[in-house]
């Protein structure tokens, strides 16, 4: 069995050393690959996520400046009683 001083020189070594044996290895490349990718998305399902959150910004911005531009126009018809109208707009 590996004591906690082993598990630290080995974990020194790995890391001083995988980056030339990633480099080096296509079989270790992979296998890193591999275990990443059951942690963390890969580059392309990461793109198509920040691509639908800003597809998603761009809606609620028009939205929002589309509402602005309607509450702007009922100021200006109605200045004294336009609270109503621009409560209902934030909903």
């Amino acid at each position: 069995m590996v004591n906690d001083m082993e598990k630290q020189q080995i974990k020194l070594i790995v890391m001083q050393e995988l980056p030339k044996i990633i480099q080096q290895d296509a079989e270790v490349r992979q296998f890193i690959l591999d275990l990443s990718q059951q942690h963390y998305a890969g580059k392309a399902e990461t793109e198509s996520r920040f691509d639908r959150i800003m597809d998603e910004l761009r809606r609620d911005r028009k939205e929002n400046t589309h509402r602005s531009k309607i509450n702007n126009v009922y100021c200006e018809v109605y200045p004294t009683n336009y609270a109503p109208i621009r409560d209902s707009l934030k909903k």
